[in-house]
């Protein structure tokens, strides 16, 4: 399939992978036909929560993240926002640079950026501390 759309910033929020409410068919379909120079991934792509009470896991959610990881191959700068239902242990590990070990607000330009910390621990309702 040829990709017919190109963009300079795309943002994907709230997929929910690994769960049963996760739309991973759309969402591969949309990642396979875009080019990008930057794809922010916005929240809650995996769903930790979930997975945690049930894993669940099918082909079309391995799909999704293939096709990210190809995105990146091909020089697309993927950058990763975890959400409320995201592992903060586990996001703190991994991204041992993100916004829990830099400043709090970052300015760019004219535009300031303010970094949350949006999981509490044993909550799924999407509280800021």
């Amino acid at each position: 399939m040829a990709v017919s759309l190109r963009y300079r910033a795309v943002f994907v929020s709230d997929l929910h992978l690994g769960s049963t409410a996760a739309h991973a068919e759309a969402a591969g379909d949309f990642l396979k036909r875009i080019e990008c120079d930057t794809l922010y991934l916005v929240g809650d792509i995996i769903d930790m929560w979930r997975l945690k009470q049930r894993w669940w896991w099918p082909e079309a959610h391995n799909r999704v993240m293939r096709r990210v990881l190809k995105l990146a191959k091909q020089g697309t700068r993927v950058i990763y926002i975890p959400g409320n239902h995201d592992n903060d242990a586990v996001m703190s590990r991994s991204f041992s640079s993100g916004p829990w070990a830099g400043p709090r607000a970052v300015r760019a330009g004219e535009w300031q950026l303010v970094l949350l910390k949006s999981s509490v621990a044993g909550r799924i309702d999407g509280a800021i501390n």
